[in-house]
């Protein structure tokens, strides 16, 4: 089987994919990644800075094939902006190339499938997703189980939740324990730090300048500049003063905020923002901002909407004209990032998200939960999908959950999932992790994906 491999570079999947190369069960027609450690890539995600190769491998869509591709531009733009401050046009302009790019690659390569080592939320791999269900070639994608030493695989978006095109079929017990509280390795070391004045180089005079910085130049924190040094020190998001310019800015919008959790609300909790989860799994509801807009028409008029911003955020996507939109809003809270998340998911009518994982923390321990995307927990009983809702707030908010019912929904969805930890960093959230024997089980559950995927060839046997 011809395959196009994106990313999957990783120490996780590198050698199990290799070793399926060896062994014949795969030929990789092509590998596109970040990673040059293999020997295989034949061409990365800066390819297009090459005009060599982008002239050489690029050809024009067929009409009613770009036409189909190009119904994802919108999400394209949400993803690639991440990466850089080009003008509008020029996101344009970079989507025709990658996308001519790519047919000209599967018209000269002759791909079987293209297996992807995670949802595509980048932009550039959307593209190709995009273009490879517009020709028929089949697709995989996964999806790392959220503390478990195993992931879900699967070849349409849409599949997410529900898992049942590439489904794995083993029996699984895991005992699902009814709390709120989940030990998350990626949440830890989150928190901002505000300056105190009696810090060396006076805390009261860095806050002042940098509230100055954003009175003054508010929504171009981010220049060009900026926005280089900031992906030289580890993202877009990773620095406390750009953490902290949000915060400052939602206080200067929104003042103090006084939380009762006692009356009646909804929490809903901001995502992390350019990210999977909303970009990919949002659709519309990328934006943030519509999803609270609909919940306010949904939900009781006197009912409170709680919003708490994620602990990750930074000021990218969070200027002046965010939080001025989200203060028109009736009866919304912008709660600060001190009060516990807990505290606010017993307190709360429901929950409601995207696809975060609060809505998780939320049905498992107990609390119903409205969800706008596609969330990998959507099937399981008291989530319900505000797109298919046949509930008002208040049948909701009266839901009982019955917690053997949730179990036993859990333990049939990771039925369905393949063993291994594909996503490198997953490991953490284990106690015991071995190099060695995730290869093999990575090697044995790619093996397994494969047969199926073979299944859906019609000549399968010598490509497409």
């Amino acid at each position: 089987m011809r395959a196009i491999l994106f990313a999957l570079s990783e120490d996780n999947a590198r050698e199990a994919m290799l070793a399926l190369a060896r062994d014949k069960k795969i030929e990789i027609a092509a590998w596109l990644g970040t990673d040059k450690g293999h020997g295989v890539i034949d061409y990365d995600y800066g390819v297009l800075t090459r005009e060599e190769i982008q002239k050489e491998i690029a050809m024009s869509c067929p009409p009613a094939v770009y036409d189909s591709v190009y119904g994802g531009l919108y999400r394209f733009l949400d993803m690639a902006y991440r990466n850089g401050t080009r003008p509008i046009y020029e996101y344009v302009n970079l989507f025709n190339l990658w996308l001519s790019f790519y047919y000209g690659l599967f018209q000269k390569k002759k791909p079987d499938v293209l297996i992807f080592s995670d949802i595509p939320h980048f932009g550039v791999d959307s593209i190709a997703k995009d273009l490879a269900n517009a020709m028929g070639i089949p697709v995989v994608m996964v999806q790392q189980a959220l503390g478990q030493d195993m992931f879900f695989a699967f070849s349409n978006i849409e599949d997410i939740g529900i898992y049942e095109s590439l489904a794995n079929r083993e029996e699984v017990e895991i005992e699902l324990k009814k709390e709120f509280e989940k030990d998350l390795f990626y949440m830890k070391n989150t928190n901002v730090v505000v300056p105190r004045s009696s810090e060396k180089g006076s805390g009261k005079e860095r806050l002042k300048k940098l509230w100055k910085k954003i009175q003054h130049n508010r929504g171009r924190i981010y220049t060009k500049g900026r926005l280089v040094a900031l992906r030289k020190a580890g993202g877009y998001f990773s620095t406390k003063e750009e953490r902290l310019a949000s915060l400052l800015e939602a206080k200067r919008m929104f003042g103090k905020c006084s939380v009762d959790l006692t009356e009646n609300f909804v929490y809903f909790p901001l995502h992390l923002q350019p990210e999977l989860t909303t970009s990919a799994l949002g659709g519309k509801f990328c934006d943030q901002i519509l999803a609270i807009e609909r919940l306010r028409e949904f939900i009781p008029e006197d009912w409170k909407i709680y919003v708490k911003e994620n602990p990750k955020q930074s000021y990218y996507m969070r200027g002046e004209l965010f939080f001025r939109r989200l203060n028109n809003i009736k009866n919304v809270e912008y709660v600060p990032r001190s009060v516990n998340t807990y505290d606010l998911i017993r307190g709360a009518k429901f929950v409601a998200t995207i696809t975060g994982t609060a809505g998780w923390e939320a049905v498992s321990g107990g609390k119903p939960v409205l969800v706008f995307g596609l969330a990998w927990y959507r099937s399981l009983p008291g989530v319900f999908e505000y797109r298919h809702c046949k509930y008002n707030a208040e049948e909701i908010a009266n839901f009982s959950i019955d917690h053997e019912a949730v179990s036993a929904a859990y333990n049939a969805l990771l039925s369905k999932a393949y063993p291994g930890i594909i996503e490198c960093g997953h490991e953490k959230a284990l106690e015991i992790y071995s190099e060695r024997e995730n290869h093999k089980k990575i090697y044995d559950s790619m093996e397994k994906i494969l047969a199926k995927v073979a299944e859906m060839l019609p000549n399968y046997g010598g490509g497409q």
